[in-house]
């Protein structure tokens, strides 16, 4: 999968090719959306009233996924909801979880205040399992 001149794999324990489909065996689950505003590759996002995805800014509001593909305002956008992820230049500490900022982005830059969400957790790094937590109130 090309996404944004980045090449991202998506990979089952035990597979070595891409895995789309979605059931309760264990494999990488997508939900193909429509945008709510415009939204670039690999930001987390939230269903919107409308039935529409906004980017997750952060406050209580929970996860619904992580985008695979940008998107403008009405475009189709694939949603990573849950299942393993790939990035080459991703650097991630492998003891620590990963959160979300305010503008989306993972990060492993735990909240100070307000709600905090794990997202997902670093196999390796350059390799994360999507799995969204419960969304806490920090104070």
């Amino acid at each position: 999968m090309k996404i944004v001149n980045k090449t991202l794999k998506i990979r089952m324990p035990g597979s070595t090719s891409l895995n789309t489909s979605g059931n309760s065996s264990g494999e990488s689950l997508q939900k193909e959306l429509t945008a709510g505003e415009s939204i670039s590759a690999l930001r987390v996002v939230k269903g919107a009233a409308d039935g529409k995805v906004l980017i997750n800014t952060g406050g209580h509001n929970l996860a619904l996924g992580l985008s695979l593909n940008s998107a403008v305002l009405d475009g189709d956008i694939t949603v990573l909801t849950e299942g393993y992820l790939q990035e080459a230049t991703w650097a991630w500490d492998t003891t620590k979880p990963i959160f979300f900022d305010s503008l989306g982005q993972l990060t492993q830059t735990a909240p100070i205040s307000g709600f905090a969400q794990v997202v997902a957790s670093p196999l390796s790094t350059t390799e994360i399992i999507f799995n969204i937590q419960q969304s806490i109130k920090i104070n």
